[in-house]
């Protein structure tokens, strides 16, 4: 729900530059994760790097969600 909030809301900004109306686009990734959690930092990352990467992979303007397993 954040990230799909987030994406409309970057959608909906217009830059306006001389003649030129901009839109705007964003590919986002996220996970969430539960405290505690015995993954790593570095872990973590990575697997956020992966949900960045995959909303890219689908085209632009997409989001890429992980939610814990249970």
């Amino acid at each position: 729900i954040v990230g799909e909030r987030l994406r409309a809301l970057i959608k909906s900004v217009y830059l306006t530059i001389g003649m030129q109306r901009i839109g705007c686009t964003a590919s986002i990734g996220g996970i969430t994760v539960q405290k505690p959690t015995k993954e790593s930092w570095d872990t973590l990352w990575l697997q956020l790097q992966t949900q960045l990467q995959d909303a890219k992979s689908k085209g632009r303007n997409r989001v890429s969600w992980k939610m814990p397993s249970k």
